[in-house]
């Protein structure tokens, strides 16, 4: 909150206007806040991405959420706001080091896993290459993901139907990252969010044990966790139960 009153400050300290423009540049959280300024300085300014994590580039940076965290819960304050526009250069991504990276390809997973069977294939069969940072693989999940979402977004703008297909992983995952205080990143958290709750949709019979087998070796192999070790499982579950994702 301390970060949008400064920005807030420094928008009227150069005398912005409803014709100014923030221009947000960098990863998920610069993009977000920068967002929540836009959607309400003066009720509306405009706001541009400039996406340079795989993070941002795959996900954050496409549907128009903002927001930031408060009292250490996930994202708790935020509005809907769609940018004038995304602009991505998948050369941003060769300068991240291995750790961040690994971080937005956990959001590809989800992807593959939820909504485009042939992203999962393609995850599958170019996992060295992508890993490598190879353009022509970059460029290619960077689109496939952003026309997903894209897709998805206009079906469903505020997340009360079709789009909530997008959280999966993100329940459990944002509790872990509250819980561990965010020194867990978003992309990790999730990865094991996606273990557990594909776990539980096995449990229900939803899956097949199969097919949970089959997203736990994926995630391994790219490098990402599958599990953590919580001390005081009562109070992940109270982290659980605030994010605003569950029902």
């Amino acid at each position: 909150m301390n970060t949008v009153l400064e920005i807030y400050n420094s928008l009227i300290k150069c005398n912005a206007n409803k014709k100014t423009a923030i221009v947000a540049m960098g990863g998920g959280v610069v993009g977000d806040l920068a967002a929540f300024v836009a959607s309400t300085f003066m009720r509306g300014i405009r706001v541009v991405h400039i996406p340079t994590t795989l993070m941002a580039q795959c996900d954050s940076s496409i549907g128009g959420k903002t927001g930031f965290d408060y009292n250490g819960i996930k994202n708790i304050i935020g509005t809907f706001y769609q940018p004038e526009f995304v602009f991505t250069d998948v050369s941003f991504l060769k300068t991240l080091d291995k750790r961040q990276f690994l971080n937005g390809i956990a959001e590809v997973i989800k992807y593959s896993i939820v909504c485009d069977e042939g992203l999962w294939d393609y995850l599958m069969q170019n996992k060295r290459g992508l890993l490598e940072r190879e353009s022509d693989k970059l460029m290619h999940i960077v689109h496939k993901c952003s026309k997903i979402k894209a897709k998805i977004v206009e079906e469903d703008v505020y997340d009360n139907d079709r789009r909530q297909v997008l959280n999966f992983g993100h329940t459990i995952g944002h509790a872990i990252e509250s819980y561990f205080k965010f020194e867990i990143l978003h992309g990790e958290a999730v990865s094991i969010g996606m273990v557990v709750e594909s776990y539980l949709s096995y449990q229900l019979g939803y899956i097949n044990f199969s097919d949970y087998q089959r997203i736990i070796e994926l995630i391994k192999n790219i490098g990402l966790p599958v599990k953590i070790k919580v001390d005081d499982i009562e109070k992940l579950m109270e982290y659980i139960k605030k994010i605003r994702k569950n029902k």
